[in-house]
């Protein structure tokens, strides 16, 4: 959660000088994915610390009602049937993706930029860009 926040703060603080090109619009979705994957951590441990068992049953997407025995079947059940581990997965490709455009911004800033001055690093780079 905390590298999520420096992404956000990296992007509303005004610094001094201006990188070129800015990564400030790469820092703010940086740090909304870390929270936003921090959520989908927070929701797996929901959904895998359920009680289960005999006489327990899950019931997923599309009505399907099962009753699992073990951690291996919720596991199974959760990656076929559920659409929030789903749309969390689709939403980590896409997460690792902007991660690899970030690196690229941050490689692309200009060597004579002010940015690259050890004394005016504007915010370390953004925050190194998340």
């Amino acid at each position: 959660m905390i590298p999520g926040f420096a992404g956000i703060y990296g992007f509303f603080s005004s610094e001094d000088p201006k990188c070129d090109p800015d990564p400030s619009v790469v820092c703010l979705v940086s740090g909304i994915n870390l929270l936003v994957i921090f959520l989908f951590c927070v929701y797996c441990c929901f959904a895998l610390g359920k009680k289960y068992g005999e006489g327990t049953t899950t019931r997923y997407a599309g009505g399907k009602t099962v009753s699992e025995k073990n951690m291996a079947e919720r596991i199974c059940n959760l990656i076929c049937y559920d659409p929030g581990f789903c749309c969390g997965i689709f939403y980590l490709v896409f997460a690792a993706g902007w991660m690899f455009y970030g690196f690229s911004v941050t490689g692309s800033i200009k060597s004579d930029d002010p940015c690259r001055d050890s004394d005016k690093n504007a915010l370390q780079i953004k925050i190194t860009t998340i």
